[in-house]
């Protein structure tokens, strides 16, 4: 990757800080990082394990947290929010207009990427400045189509909306009721809905 890696380095330099610092993120390594209030928002290029000198792949993922969310239900809030477990992770193309899973940095010339991607970092964004609080990091997770999340089953119970959390619960048991798994699946749904005082049944 000696060839690559250096574009990829004078990239970062070119296009993204530029276009993420003036919106409040802030770059350690390869993740910039936006705290406001207690929220977290997360931008992060990661390098595919299967390159090589010739071929440059990267990834980028997507994370939100909120120390709101996380106190409802219960969780540990760390003193440095950067250092939390995002509630919300997922890749770029699934919630912007990127042609594809990735990008491999050879077949794009300096100015189609740069261009290309400043236009997707505002989409990113636009799409993190939604989550400012724990209800809107819900309804992001809830966009997501998480079924099989007990974090947001537990957030639904915390803050008292046992419709949702029993909607919820059905939706996986739609999607994943003829598995095998089903009945340990139904099993750990039960156990964080009893952790609220919540029967989903």
């Amino acid at each position: 990757m000696a060839d690559l890696d250096p574009r990829l380095t004078a990239f970062a330099a070119r296009v993204i800080t530029p276009e993420l610092k003036p919106r409040g993120y802030r770059k350690k390594r390869w993740e910039w990082t936006r705290v406001t209030g207690d929220v977290v928002h997360g931008i992060s290029p990661q390098r595919s394990h299967g390159n090589s000198a010739g071929h440059l792949r990267i990834y980028v993922n997507v994370s939100a947290y909120s120390a709101e969310f996380a106190r409802t239900i219960g969780s540990a809030v760390p003193d440095d929010l950067t250092r939390a477990t995002p509630q919300y992770v997922t890749r770029f193309e699934d919630v912007i207009t990127w042609p594809g899973q990735w990008i491999d940095v050879e077949e794009w010339t300096d100015d189609a990427l740069d261009d290309a991607f400043a236009t997707a970092l505002r989409e990113l964004d636009a799409h993190l400045s939604r989550v400012v609080d724990g209800a809107s990091l819900a309804a992001v997770l809830r966009e997501s189509d998480a079924p099989l999340d007990t974090t947001l089953l537990a957030w639904w119970c915390a803050t008292g909306d046992a419709a949702a959390a029993r909607q919820h619960v059905e939706d996986a048991r739609e999607r994943f009721g003829q598995e095998e798994r089903w009945p340990r699946l139904y099993a750990q749904f039960e156990r964080v809905a009893a952790e609220h005082g919540v029967a989903l049944d």
